[in-house]
């Protein structure tokens, strides 16, 4: 951890019955789900399957996480000003600070129950769930970036 950042919160994502987790296109929001495995070993970028745009996992998660996390950072930042100013009194100043309310900062988010299909990436041996729509068109595998079909 780096220094001067402390752990304000944790997003546990679920996986699937069939180990997948999902996650979200922050440009095309194209949901679709990867390897559970996978994910926990992940070194580099992963590609959308649906536009190919390539990044982090973190520009992959849901919205539902993203907005999460906004959450428990808007209130960890009232929570430190509430801190800093709540005795902060003198003759000249005086401050008044409302309560700060309590917010849950270990959210878990179970797997949404979307119409999705298993598909087998023959090019890295591994699977990816995504609207059957998506399968009919051409992808992109998630994984290496070659375009499928």
């Amino acid at each position: 951890m780096s220094e001067g950042f402390e752990n304000i919160g944790k997003a546990i994502l679920h996986t699937d019955q069939n180990g997948m987790i999902s996650l979200q296109c922050n440009k095309c929001k194209s949901r679709f789900k990867l390897e559970g495995d996978y994910l926990d070993d992940l070194r580099g970028d992963i590609f959308c399957p649906i536009c190919g745009i390539s990044s982090d996992l973190s520009y992959f998660y849901p919205e539902e996480v993203t907005h999460a996390a906004m959450e428990i950072t808007k209130a960890h930042a009232e929570e430190m000003i509430y801190k800093a100013f709540n005795k902060m009194n003198s003759k000249y100043l005086k401050v008044n600070t409302p309560k700060v309310t309590a917010v849950d900062k270990t959210i878990d988010f179970k797997d949404k129950n979307i119409n999705m299909e298993i598909v087998h990436q023959a090019c890295c041996n591994k699977d990816l769930s995504i609207l059957p729509i998506d399968i009919i068109s051409s992808y992109y595998c998630p994984y290496c970036g070659r375009i499928v079909k």
